[in-house]
């Protein structure tokens, strides 16, 4: 009988210590591995805010946010290293459709011209608003090897 009981409280902590594992290791994590990619052209977006990304030397970065111009909101470069990255055109806004007031996305796009590090920091803000703080914020850390 004390075997049977014993076996049955060591199943339940056991069971207990599963539980407690199991669930510690439900934390979000907030950097996302995309640098397994060996794409030419790497393309990142919202859910990916606060990466790190590893570009090789002439590689691409297509920066693609949800966005709606018709709300006054936009987003805008705000910071990064110049001599790391170089931006590709203008900022391209494409609509999800043809009704007044839809949403899309902007497109904002780089190329890696020289190792080292940067960070690149996006707003979306209205660009008139002085002194209001952005409406979100997109940063990503950048290494080129």
């Amino acid at each position: 009988m004390n075997i049977l009981r014993t076996s049955i409280i060591l199943i339940h902590l056991f069971m207990v210590a599963l539980l407690i594992i199991s669930c510690s290791n439900q934390e979000k994590i907030e950097i996302k591995d995309v640098n397994n990619r060996t794409d030419k052209i790497i393309e990142i977006k919202d859910e990916d805010n606060g990466s790190k990304i590893n570009l090789k030397k002439s590689q691409k970065l297509k920066i693609i946010l949800e966005s709606n111009l018709s709300t006054g909101y936009s987003w805008e470069i705000e910071d990064f290293n110049k001599e790391v990255l170089k931006q590709e055109g203008e900022i391209e806004y494409k609509t999800e459709s043809d009704l007044i007031g839809s949403g899309g996305i902007q497109i904002i796009e780089f190329e890696s011209v020289k190792k080292g590090e940067t960070g690149v920091k996006l707003v979306y803000h209205r660009p008139w608003e002085k002194d209001v703080k952005p409406n979100k914020v997109y940063t990503v850390k950048i290494e080129v090897r």
